[in-house]
């Protein structure tokens, strides 16, 4: 899929801003069960099965439980309730055994994979904090102003969660069992697949690798750290008040209607 697919229309975009207290507090109580259950997978909807919930409040401090003592709930009633008396700006889900993988857009900037400033680059890693502050602020005046990516890094995370949705395939996946999306600030993959499900640390660390070989900025931690959480599908990506929904390889991005406001 190329990535003037993907983003439609890229002058007719929407800014982006972090939403307010008052628009997360009506977008749980009006707008996250609808979408909860359209983009949520079954192995997420089945409330009682999740293995933890937990958020980051209005605050900006991550509510979570510890191990052993993690924060579950039996309905979605429940869950909605703890989203809205948090006034979340995120909201995640306890991934389990899935097999999961994040491609977060500021990284797509951070590594120099988007031409529009490739000047960022892979030794963004060695450069001092000054260097990296002007680099930052050069693409924070880039649309959408004021994040450490543009509008073209959201395209590219979008197009190599296709490619990773492409690698498991061609491995023997089963492609009914991968659903990927668009997060907010990036691309979110998800697989149910037993045979995925079932890898171990250091197996899911080599698929990282080979996955960064590739050339795709991947967060490591999401794909292979243990205790990982997720962010729900349907929820509020608070910091630019869009929702995480379901994407289908083939199809139309508008990215303008996952806002809701």
């Amino acid at each position: 899929m190329a990535i003037e697919d993907i983003l439609k229309a890229n002058k007719d975009l929407k800014p982006w801003r972090p939403s307010t207290e008052i628009e997360r507090d009506r977008f749980y109580r009006s707008k996250f069960e609808k979408l909860f259950y359209s983009h949520a997978s079954s192995c997420i909807t089945d409330i009682c099965n999740v293995s933890e919930w937990a958020c980051v409040d209005q605050k900006g401090s991550f509510v979570r439980g510890t191990i052993g003592n993690e924060i579950r709930f039996e309905t979605f009633d429940e869950l909605q309730d703890f989203l809205i008396e948090h006034n979340a700006i995120s909201a995640y889900y306890g991934t389990g055994n899935l097999f999961t993988v994040d491609i977060d857009s500021k990284d797509v900037a951070r590594y120099g994979n988007c031409d529009r400033h490739a000047m960022f680059g892979l030794d963004s890693e060695k450069l001092d904090k000054e260097e990296t502050e002007k680099r930052e602020n050069y693409i924070r005046n880039i649309a959408p102003r004021g994040y450490p990516y543009c509008f073209d890094c959201v395209a590219i995370a979008v197009k190599n969660i296709f490619q990773v949705r492409d690698v498991l395939i061609k491995v023997g996946v089963d492609e009914e069992s991968i659903s990927t999306y668009f997060s907010g600030q990036g691309a979110h993959l998800e697989c149910t697949d037993p045979k995925m499900c079932s890898l171990g640390v250091h197996s899911r660390m080599f698929l990282a690798k080979y996955l960064d070989f590739l050339g795709i900025p991947i967060d490591k931690i999401v794909t292979y750290g243990e205790n990982r959480v997720f962010r729900i599908p349907g929820s509020l990506h608070g910091k630019v008040n869009r929702a995480k929904v379901k994407i289908i390889p083939g199809d139309d991005f508008d990215i303008n209607l996952t806002g809701v406001v």
